[in-house]
């Protein structure tokens, strides 16, 4: 999604973050959705830990801005709420709340984040994610990537889970080729890596439109 878009659709001046903007660029923000699903015919497993990377290509301009989940997230929210937080033009997350959501019209809902017309003026949007885990890492990586490591002691992460990004594209940007790669790993006895096991699943390339 164009973040100058989503703040069009609740403001009718161009906000000064815009011009002051590197550029040739601008921000998009893209939703991932990662989930531990069993092989056909069988159970889901215990499965404690997930990695999820973003890797990039042909854009040598891209820069990813800001990353949610991450361990920020978890610091200002309790397991099982909700975090609500700003999102400038710029890309960037600003916290003013641990609870709740935005105030403003719902515009999109992506799995367990909302995004919503913001009710400060300083924001392009607001965003409500929900807060199910026990530890996240979540960082930029290369050029315009995104890695997520994702835990929960002594609970399942047989559910889906979403993950959001902030990145600078060329405003020409239409189409996005990028590669996915992700790996799943089943908890060992009483919780420790004795009998631990580690699946990485085959890279997945894909072809995104932005709107």
């Amino acid at each position: 999604m164009d973040i100058e878009k989503l703040w069009a659709l609740n403001q009718t001046k161009p906000h000064p973050e815009v011009a002051a903007a590197p550029s040739g660029l601008t921000p998009v923000l893209l939703a991932h959705t990662v989930t531990a699903f069993p092989n056909d015919g069988f159970l889901p497993g215990n499965v404690f830990a997930l990695g999820y990377e973003f890797v990039l290509h042909d854009q040598s301009r891209a820069a990813t801005i800001a990353v949610a989940p991450s361990d920020e997230v978890l610091r200002i929210a309790s397991i099982h709420q909700k975090v609500s937080f700003g999102v400038d033009l710029g890309g960037k997350w600003h916290y003013p709340t641990a609870s709740g959501g935005g105030g403003g019209e719902v515009l999109e809902s992506l799995g367990g984040a909302t995004i919503s017309c913001s009710t400060d003026q300083r924001y392009a949007f607001d965003v409500t994610l929900d807060a199910s885990l026990r530890k996240v890492v979540g960082a930029p990586v290369g050029v315009g990537g995104a890695l997520w490591k994702l835990y929960r002691q002594n609970e399942s992460l047989d559910r889906p889970f979403t993950l959001l990004q902030t990145l600078l594209l060329p405003k020409e940007t239409v189409e996005l080729r990028c590669t996915v790669k992700t790996w799943v790993m089943r908890a060992g006895f009483l919780g420790t890596r004795w009998g631990a096991v580690y699946w990485p699943y085959a890279d997945q390339d894909f072809a995104v439109m932005l709107r």
